[in-house]
């Protein structure tokens, strides 16, 4: 089962906003990349 973007989105959204994990946040945003057809830069 695929989830859209907003969702991952959202999941990164919530644990960035605990202000104490933006490592994990680059992280989680890396892995929802990972589910897009983006090249990297």
């Amino acid at each position: 089962m695929q989830l859209p973007i907003g969702f991952c989105g959202v999941q990164v959204v919530a644990n960035s906003e605990q202000s104490r994990g933006l490592e994990q946040f680059l992280k989680l945003k890396r892995a929802c990349n990972d589910n897009t057809p983006r090249t990297p830069p």
